[in-house]
């Protein structure tokens, strides 16, 4: 499953690397979420503490919120809504309350991955893997932040 985490991130960072490319030609300002910088500005303390929360502690509460409830329960259950729309309006709200509009297509499209897992694996596995997604984010923040970036 890892390295399906790892194709997922690799196809998801070169499809908002053109979508980055077009908010710059358009003159839209590009700022990496709040959590990134202070990750990458962080001691290694605090370094730890918020990638267990980031790695552990998110994926669990974002995959209940937006896979369980408005996914699962309210769109498809509730409202019985048809699963595709369902799996596009929890991507959207996924994606819109990361509040990043450069990592908004990332999101949205990690959204209907995990809602395709959710769907086929149950909660349990798309908690991984979004705990994995995550988890390469981290290191890759690490590795960006060691080189001089941000």
């Amino acid at each position: 499953m890892t390295a399906g985490v790892l194709g997922i991130k690799i196809i998801f960072a070169l499809i908002n690397i053109v979508y980055v490319i077009i908010l710059k030609k358009f003159g839209i300002p590009i700022q990496s979420q709040d959590i990134v910088q202070q990750l990458a500005a962080s001691p290694p303390g605090l370094f730890i503490y918020l990638s267990v929360i980031i790695i552990i502690f998110a994926p669990i509460c974002e995959e209940f919120c937006f896979r369980y409830f408005i996914y699962d329960k309210i769109l498809n259950r509730f409202l019985k809504i048809n699963k595709y729309i369902c799996a596009i309006l929890s991507a959207a709200v996924f994606s819109a309350l990361h509040a990043n509009i450069a990592g908004a297509p990332t999101f949205f499209m990690l959204g209907i991955v995990l809602c395709y897992i959710y769907e086929k694996k149950g909660f349990l596995a798309d908690t991984i893997v979004h705990a994995g997604y995550n988890a390469f984010s981290i290191i890759s923040i690490l590795f960006y932040s060691k080189l001089g970036g941000f």
